[in-house]
């Protein structure tokens, strides 16, 4: 699902400045609150394609997301 060393590979994180790299992980997930908290719960069934032939819900994907946030919390991979 997630193509992380290609995605890291391509964007040439490393060679950013890191406020920069800080300030973009905040405001996509900013953006990325603001879209969860204003969906509405009869959407959270609705099918999404994470690639592979394989489809989650709306709900899946979003708990995916946070548990996969607080991994890189909990490891300080983000602080």
């Amino acid at each position: 699902m997630i193509y992380q060393d290609q995605w890291v590979l391509v964007q040439n994180y490393q060679e950013r400045p890191m406020d920069e790299i800080v300030n973009l992980f905040c405001a996509l997930n900013k953006q990325i609150i603001h879209i969860i908290t204003n969906t509405p719960n009869d959407r959270l069934s609705n099918l999404c394609d994470i690639g592979n032939n394989q489809q989650k819900s709306l709900e899946w994907l979003i708990k995916y997301y946070l548990e996969h946030m607080e991994h890189h919390i909990n490891n300080q991979i983000l602080i």
